[in-house]
Order: structure tokens, then C-alpha cells, then sequence
């Protein structure tokens, strides 16, 4: 039986082709929204997704080229029901969006990470990737937190990302962060 440390993996994604990637990312993350979402995760942040979080989630490129414009590129994405067409994407990363998800909406622990402004961990126990990690940076364009990455983590690396990073002010477990908590800092 689970504890509150341990999660029940959500079902990876099943897909075919970048169409039906795409078409599942906005069902998860946009939810019927043309752009954009809100999410409040279980301690209290708000973090916002877009249609473009979708290229760093899934960790999109073509042929080196790693700069898109959504609105450009969306129906192609679309249109593309055959494979990934000319795109290449980190399949383990795609996969796993749905725990990208939950642990943004329910992370057991929020750490300071160097490389983004919050780093949300949750410990899910199953192998070979036993932990997600999903880095939030804030969008100054967008005035917003907003999802740079999210991936699943082997056990060792996810030792070691805790010895460099501080757990900040919630764990799974206590009441979501204060509006003063959450103005500290960085939050």
C-alpha cells in the first residue's frame, strides 16, 4: 500500500504519429482551451501551460533545428498522422507526460533547483524510473510560471539532484504555501 511518498504512476501515453502526441498533449494540458491553462497544483502555485510548452515536454527537433513557432508548426503537428514525419522527439519524455502532469498538480516535494525556478519531484517507486522531475521557470513575457521540462528519473539520479538542490517551504503532507509564503524569494 502506497503512502503519501510513494504514487501510483499514471497510464503512459500510447501514440502512433506527432498527430495523435499533439492531440493528446492539449488534452492533458490545455484541456479544451485554445492556448492556454492554469493549473494550481496541491501546495497552492499556479502554474500556467501553452501550446508551445509542448516542444521542450516532448523535447522536439528536426534535424538540430530546436526553435519553433507553435503557431507556425501546429498544423503540421496535426497533419502529421504517419510517424513523427521529420521531427524527432525524446519518446521516454513524450511517454510520461501524464506524470509530467501529476506531479505538477500533486508534487510530493518542491525543490530550488540552479538551472529553473522550481523544481517539482514526486516519488512514484515503480523501475526503471522510479521519480519525475518537471523544472518551472518564470515566463517574463507572459508574467507566469510556466513548465521548461519534465522527464522521468532513475533512482541515482535523482539522489543526486536532491544533494544539490534545498527542499523549500512545502512537502506532500502539510497545507499548501500562504500567500506570504508564496510572495518570499522567488516564489
Amino acid at each position: 500500500m502506497p503512502d503519501f511518498r510513494t504514487a501510483t504512476r499514471p497510464s503512459p501515453l500510447i501514440f502512433s504519429s506527432l498527430g495523435e502526441l499533439y492531440d493528446q498533449y492539449e488534452s492533458l494540458f490545455l484541456q479544451g482551451h485554445p492556448y492556454r491553462q492554469d493549473l494550481v497544483s496541491s501546495c497552492g502555485l499556479r502554474v500556467t501551460t501553452f501550446d508551445r510548452c509542448f516542444l521542450h515536454l516532448v523535447k522536439l527537433s528536426q534535424g538540430g533545428r530546436v526553435e519553433f513557432n507553435i503557431q507556425e508548426e501546429r498544423l503540421r503537428f496535426r497533419a502529421e498522422r504517419a510517424g513523427l514525419g521529420p521531427y524527432s522527439i525524446d519518446r521516454a519524455r513524450s511517454r510520461h507526460l501524464p506524470s509530467v502532469l501529476d506531479t505538477l498538480l500533486k508534487p510530493h516535494e518542491l525543490r530550488d533547483p540552479q538551472t529553473a525556478d522550481l523544481g517539482f519531484l514526486k516519488h512514484y517507486g515503480d523501475r526503471p524510473y522510479p521519480f519525475a522531475l518537471v523544472l518551472v521557470g518564470w515566463s517574463r513575457s507572459d508574467d507566469c510560471r510556466i513548465p521548461v521540462t519534465g522527464f522521468p528519473v532513475k533512482r541515482n539520479r535523482a539522489r543526486t539532484w536532491l544533494k544539490k538542490t534545498r527542499n523549500l517551504l512545502w512537502e506532500a503532507g502539510q497545507e499548501p504555501l500562504t500567500d506570504t509564503q508564496k510572495t518570499n524569494g522567488r516564489f
